[in-house]
């Protein structure tokens, strides 16, 4: 009779051992799922491919801009997989998130969702306040598990790459076409310089088509380069491993794409970026050796390119000169001067998120469509008031802190991600989409969840 006990005592041992591992196997491979989605998102960061998608009580036609009309995206499905993957594994190691070094940057984010929660309360357009809630609640989970895991910065760095490099290519083929290459099933529109809003250059009566890849602008394509090529750099300056001669081909690819964007902004983020990369590492003289043949080319690539497109250069840097790049300032400063309206008549709470082009209707022509503000601070301040605001810089705050307390610069990978990370609080204060559109917000997720995930190590 005891054996017949113990038999069964070790049977059911057996059995919850067993079924220990199964849980195991099956936690590791979402885990695995989850990984592999985040990394495929930020490839897919910059696609414009989309569908649409119809929300309960949200009416599509009474959206302002049609450009704002709700859509997923290829990275908005991946986030959606990575986040639930991640959640069916129990949300592991979700204690780093309030620890001391990370609770202020977590609370912040949590704050910023929670305060846009509440502005759909008093928005005019619920619906849209609605979807944009949402949308801000899935970039910051994205934000909030990257922080949690412990992802490859070489694998970030490899994805922003790769995704990079694809819309390099394609983006260089309409640069010299001047035309779209007939790729619309992966979310090229179909550009041409009769084609209706396209972005173009212009040198006297010339112009030139701005290079778009597969994004829906070339600031956002281009934001996006000086992101991954910053990001990359340390997949070039990386001790213990031999420079890859793809890698380098890409980088210099991905160069040539943030050129022929002529986005301002993205040029003063990416020189920036390389000011504060250089500061960073300053000390390491291992890395020189390696940086050194790549600096001399980029200032030969650049020169160059200075050198061909110089009337066009001229133009975009002197909007006195040009009717193009004058109309261009002149429609951004009257987007700060509404949202400083926006902002004094709704102080505190603001008109709502995602209502900004819904609340200036009745400031302006409201048949016009109207675009964001192109400075994020102020389209925070004017949607979701004071204290969406403080939620933002306090975030803002704590990545600060941990880079001076981290020391970045002794690290190569902490020093590529911090240079990216200013050049995307460049790129915040002369756009729009690293706030407002999932071609931007999940760069800045991912690598802000990365900067406070590494601020243990």
């Amino acid at each position: 009779m005891m054996n017949d006990k113990n038999l069964t005592l070790q049977h059911m041992h057996h059995v919850a051992g067993d079924t220990h591992q199964v849980s195991l196997a099956i936690r590791q491979r979402l885990m695995a799922i989850s990984q592999w989605a985040a990394l495929a998102m930020l490839f897919f960061v910059p696609w414009r491919l989309e569908w649409l998608i119809a929300l309960p009580g949200l009416d599509a036609a009474s959206v302002p801009n049609a450009a704002n009309v709700p859509k997923l995206r290829p990275a908005d499905v991946l986030a959606i997989v990575s986040i639930t993957a991640y959640v069916l594994a129990g949300w592991p190691n979700w204690r780093r998130l309030f620890a001391a070094k990370r609770r202020v940057w977590s609370w912040s984010l949590i704050a910023l969702v929670a305060v846009a929660a509440l502005s759909i309360t008093w928005a005019e357009h619920r619906g849209l306040a609605i979807a944009f809630t949402l949308r801000l609640t899935l970039w910051v989970l994205v934000a909030l598990r990257i922080a949690c895991d412990d992802l490859s910065p070489r694998s970030i760095a490899l994805s922003l790459l790769a995704g990079l490099t694809i819309n390099a290519v394609v983006g260089i083929g309409q640069f010299i076409a001047q035309h779209h290459l007939g790729l619309v099933m992966f979310g090229e529109l179909p550009i041409d310089p009769t084609y209706p809003g396209v972005s173009v250059i212009g040198a006297g009566d010339v112009h030139l088509i701005r290079l778009y890849g597969l994004s829906g602008h070339p600031n956002v394509i281009g934001g996006y380069a000086a992101i991954a090529l910053l990001m990359s750099i340390g997949l070039i300056a990386r001790r213990g491993r031999p420079i890859n001669a793809a890698i380098i081909g890409a980088w210099l690819i991905g160069l040539m794409a943030l050129l022929l964007t002529f986005s301002r902004s993205a040029w003063l983020a990416m020189a920036i970026g390389l000011c504060v990369l250089a500061l960073l590492t300053v000390h390491r003289r291992a890395t020189r050796p390696r940086v050194r043949p790549i600096a001399i080319v980029l200032a030969a690539i650049v020169i160059a390119w200075a050198v061909i497109f110089g009337p066009y250069l001229i133009a975009r840097i002197s909007p006195s000169r040009s009717d193009i790049e004058r109309v261009s300032i002149e429609e951004r400063i009257d987007q700060s001067s509404l949202a400083l309206a926006l902002i004094a008549a709704h102080p505190i709470g603001g008109v709502g998120i995602g209502n900004f082009g819904v609340a200036s209707r009745h400031l302006i022509d409201s048949s016009a469509p109207t675009d964001w503000v192109h400075n994020v601070p102020l389209l925070i301040a004017s949607e979701l008031g004071l204290f969406g605001l403080i939620a933002w810089l306090i975030g803002i705050g704590a990545l600060i802190r941990s880079g001076i307390a981290r020391r970045s610069g002794r690290d190569v990978w902490r020093a590529a991600c911090g240079a990216a990370i200013v050049a995307m609080l460049i790129v915040m204060l002369f756009d729009h989409y690293l706030w407002t559109s999932s071609q931007g917000v999940y760069a800045w997720a991912a690598l802000t969840g990365w900067w406070m995930r590494s601020s243990e190590q």
